[in-house]
């Protein structure tokens, strides 16, 4: 069993074998804050308490501790932990904590729709717990978080896709989808766990992308950042998890180039970027890439002789008229 997996084991049955400490009458949200700042925080207790406030809808402990800003000292204590040993169990059981904590403001409608109404606050610490220095362990539960963020409402959608954007703009990437394919194909055999819930984030940004034109661009983008090499690399695992996503994956990507098709029906054909990105959708992949390349490279040689330039673009016009 792998390193990871014990330490969910281990929180898990930490869980099931600890009685919820008393909601105290007199414990306010300013008590439930102040825990967070403790030389030794209790985050099951803290955990406790939240569940118990969603359970019994106690909006006055939820949102005073939301507004106090729990939820951010919540990310802070886990950006400052994951600077620790990620071999040191005692410090990875106190992540999985923490962000058990966050989980369970995610786990209400509150939570949720507090995060979403503070999106542009949040983006920067989605972005550091996944991709700054994070273990394995909380890259799995963040990416899981995002994921529920994505089939939450389009504010989700747009959440999560501008973390990926900040974590481009970080990395120094090309594309916002570069970063979540190169983790994807980081031993995959590993940290099959991981692997499974980035499929699953990719599933949830084409589920949760209602218009056809931003399911489209995800997809240029995924396979722009290598899409399709990396779910060759998890078709040989025999994960249920891995194999279930898959599934889903190829269902997903089958409508989506029909949606494509259908997408490029309404295209601004007087617009040169709209009829130009269809049609780089159309050829991606494919084998008229390369042609569709050299066409384009041949077209840049007209603008270099301005000599021959209306001679040279007339006699592209007549072949095209021509072969139509």
């Amino acid at each position: 069993m792998s390193f990871w997996r014990k330490v969910v084991r281990r929180t898990t049955r930490r869980e099931e074998r600890e009685v919820p400490p008393p909601m105290d009458e007199d414990v306010g949200p300013e008590q439930m804050y102040s825990q967070l700042f403790k030389t030794t925080v209790s985050y099951p207790a803290l955990r406790h308490r939240l569940v118990k406030c969603i359970r019994q809808n106690d909006q006055y402990r939820l949102v005073g501790f939301l507004e106090l800003g729990g939820l951010e000292s919540l990310f802070h204590s886990l950006a400052a932990m994951a600077g620790g040993s990620l071999t040191n169990r005692r410090n990875a059981v106190q992540q999985m904590e923490c962000v058990r904590c966050i989980q369970a403001l995610l786990n209400s409608t509150t939570g949720v729709d507090y995060i979403l109404d503070t999106a542009s606050a949040h983006i920067e610490e989605f972005a550091i717990a996944w991709g700054t220095g994070a273990s394995v362990l909380i890259k799995t539960q963040v990416v899981s978080m995002l994921s529920c963020l994505c089939l939450y409402d389009e504010s989700g959608l747009e959440l999560a896709l501008n973390v990926l954007r900040n974590i481009k703009i970080r990395h120094k990437r090309l594309h916002r989808m570069e970063f979540v394919v190169r983790e994807m194909r980081c031993d995959p055999e590993d940290h099959v766990l991981y692997a499974a819930a980035l499929l699953s984030f990719v599933n949830c940004l084409f589920k949760g992308a209602h218009d056809t034109g931003v399911r489209t661009r995800i997809r240029r983008q995924l396979h722009e950042a290598g899409i399709d090499a990396a779910v060759s690399d998890l078709r040989p695992l025999k994960d249920e998890d891995i194999v279930t996503q898959l599934t889903v994956y190829d269902v997903l990507m089958m409508d989506n180039q029909d949606d494509g098709d259908l997408y490029c029906l309404g295209t601004d054909l007087n617009n040169l970027n709209s009829v130009y990105d269809e049609l780089y959708a159309k050829v991606l992949g494919t084998p008229h890439y390369d042609v569709f390349l050299r066409l384009l490279q041949h077209l840049l040689l007209i603008y270099r002789n301005t000599d021959l330039l209306d001679q040279r673009w007339q006699s592209v016009c007549m072949r095209h008229f021509a072969a139509g």
